[in-house]
């Protein structure tokens, strides 16, 4: 009886996800952390995504393990997936910041006054790569500078996220 009632509960639980729609506004007040951004969690299937009511507009060949994707609601967000596992979210636009508040169009300067010492930086074609590593090591936030000025930033595993040109 203790496994029906289960069955019942978790099968009532993924039915009520699975129709439920994500939409623009919660994913503005989302933040993007080494964890990914609001419902959109690293190590999530790409099922999972499309599930949740996310619509994608997938780039590449389907038969490629290596693809990225941008979201319908929200073109500043793109998402790339590898063997169909989410890894990576990148942010091209102001609209959503971190979770310590950087967004697009701040400077180096911002990003080091809130990551302080844990900041690495190193040259990318007349900008930087600003990284923060997770405190486990296993995950990354980069942003990337043009200018001085954070022109995207995005956070996933640690490798994905310090690729500069996501699946090429």
């Amino acid at each position: 009886m203790k496994f029906f009632v289960a069955l019942v509960v978790l099968t009532m639980s993924a039915s009520s996800y699975a129709g439920a729609a994500i939409g623009i506004a919660e994913l503005k007040n989302s933040k993007l952390t080494f964890d990914g951004l609001g419902p959109l969690r690293i190590g999530m299937t790409l099922k999972a995504v499309q599930a949740a009511g996310i619509a994608l507009e997938m780039d590449g060949d389907a038969s490629n393990p290596c693809r990225t994707a941008r979201l319908k609601v929200n073109q500043e967000i793109s998402l790339m997936f590898e063997k169909g596992i989410l890894t990576l979210v990148e942010i091209s636009g102001p609209s959503i910041s971190t979770h310590g508040g950087i967004r697009v169009g701040f400077t180096e300067a911002q990003i080091r006054e809130v990551y302080g010492s844990r900041v690495v930086v190193a040259p990318y074609d007349g900008g930087h790569y600003m990284k923060i590593f997770s405190l486990d090591g296993k995950r990354a936030l980069v942003f990337e500078t043009y200018g001085a000025k954070v022109n995207n930033f995005r956070s996933g595993d640690l490798v994905d996220a310090q690729l500069s040109e996501g699946c090429s």
